[in-house]
């Protein structure tokens, strides 16, 4: 009975012994493939830089502006409740609307803007240094941010600015431009 107790007693501690030493491995391995895949998210801002020196720029894989655009604005959407439209607005005035979601246009309008509001819009990107901002201003580790695109005209070259993460705080000043114009435009929807 006492050598019975005795092997018992050395299998349970070789039982445990090796129990320990798979756990410590496979422990080990977890660790070892968890460190090698996982990256810290970068908080530099990526910016793409390209040049806007063609008349037309595609905005998506299907949609070009024509030459004769003088100002674009997009929303894109988010997870939440962001606002989703497209306004282009073209050098004799008129203007395109396109409103898809939380937004209080929904659907396609038009309407006519003095020029007056068209050298505004042009005085504001000059004072708020648009024409000298970057391209891009985004960061792809960040994610379910929506994106806001502008170009705006000068010289007979649309500027293009995204921006989707930590963009200059003097677009703002431009982006409340551009939907006071849109809250204060008489629009005809488009049937």
């Amino acid at each position: 009975m006492k050598g019975q107790q005795l092997i018992f007693g050395r299998s349970k501690r070789l039982i445990c012994s090796g129990l320990f030493l798979l756990l410590s491995a496979l422990f080990g391995v977890a660790c070892k493939q968890k460190s090698s895949t996982t990256e810290p998210i970068n908080n530099e801002v990526k910016v793409e830089s390209t040049e806007s020196s063609t008349s037309t720029h595609t905005v998506e894989p299907t949609k070009t502006l024509v030459p004769d655009t003088f100002l674009y604005y997009k929303r894109t959407p988010c997870f939440g409740m962001c606002a989703i439209f497209t306004m282009t607005v073209f050098s004799n005035g008129e203007v395109e609307y396109s409103g898809k979601n939380f937004t209080n246009l929904i659907g396609e309008y038009r309407t006519q803007l003095d020029k007056t509001i068209l050298q505004n819009m042009t005085v504001t990107a000059e004072e708020i240094g648009y024409f000298r901002m970057l391209d891009s201003y985004d960061n792809e580790g960040v994610t379910d941010l929506p994106s806001i695109y502008t170009a705006l005209k000068k010289d007979n070259k649309l500027k293009w600015v995204k921006n989707r993460y930590n963009g200059p705080k003097e677009l703002k000043a431009l982006y409340s431009n551009l939907d006071k114009v849109i809250a204060e435009a008489q629009w005809e929807a488009v049937k």
